[in-house]
């Protein structure tokens, strides 16, 4: 049998996957499970899945693959593709993204949201569940132009990525405030702020893309 299916992330390479299965026709030859399989002959040991029930198939391929298939059909009600939003503070705006999804986050996921501008990203929050169908995520933008934020469904390593980001933010609030007691001036700010963006041309390993949506803030 051989499948052909596109990889986590759309627009990665189709690879090709062959799974023999002759050693274990005789396990199958008789089950009215495999409907409409078809066995050569008993000596043959060879069996021809045609067309299987889709509970056969799924237990011959690795879970893993079967799940990144499944997304979470999530959809970004707010903004809308190119709505303009203003900007509400001179040092940035705090946007609440709205969106529905089909089910809830499964336990070895996490849902993100991530902006990117200018070929820079900056990790934001994780969804919300607002009810079984909506959820809602805060953003931060720091600066007016077109932005665009994603939904990214993050597994083990992106997960790892994601709060590592988190964890040197405030490890930059601690060293900005050990510095403002140091010299008693609580206005010193770090140059480039607490939330450095990661350069990247795409998503990395691990974070996938559920949905997205491109804003302007003026």
């Amino acid at each position: 049998m051989e499948t052909v299916a596109t990889l986590p992330g759309g627009w990665r390479p189709v690879h090709t996957i062959r799974l023999e299965i002759e050693p274990f026709a005789e396990l199958v030859a008789h089950s009215e499970s495999l409907t409409g399989s078809q066995v050569d002959s008993p000596d043959s040991c060879r069996v021809k899945l045609k067309s299987a029930p889709v509970t056969v198939l799924q237990s011959l391929l690795n879970q893993d693959f079967i799940h990144a298939q499944q997304g979470y059909g999530i959809e970004i009600t707010y903004p809308k593709q190119d709505e303009a939003v203003s900007l509400s503070k001179t040092k940035g705006t705090e946007l609440k993204l709205r969106g529905t999804w089909n089910r809830r986050t499964q336990q070895q996921d996490r849902l993100y949201a991530i902006t990117e501008g200018g070929g820079s990203w900056w990790p934001q929050a994780e969804l919300h569940a607002e009810s079984d169908h909506e959820w809602t995520a805060k953003v931060w933008v720091a600066r007016a132009g077109k932005h665009t934020a994603r939904i990214v469904r993050a597994n083990e390593l992106g997960n790892a990525l994601m709060q590592y980001y988190w964890q040197m933010a405030r490890l930059h609030a601690t060293w900005k405030q050990e510095i403002r007691d140091k010299f008693g001036d609580q206005t010193y700010e770090l140059k480039g702020g607490l939330y450095h963006p990661i350069p990247m041309t795409d998503l990395p390993r691990g974070l996938d893309e559920e949905a997205w949506v491109s804003f302007t803030v003026q």
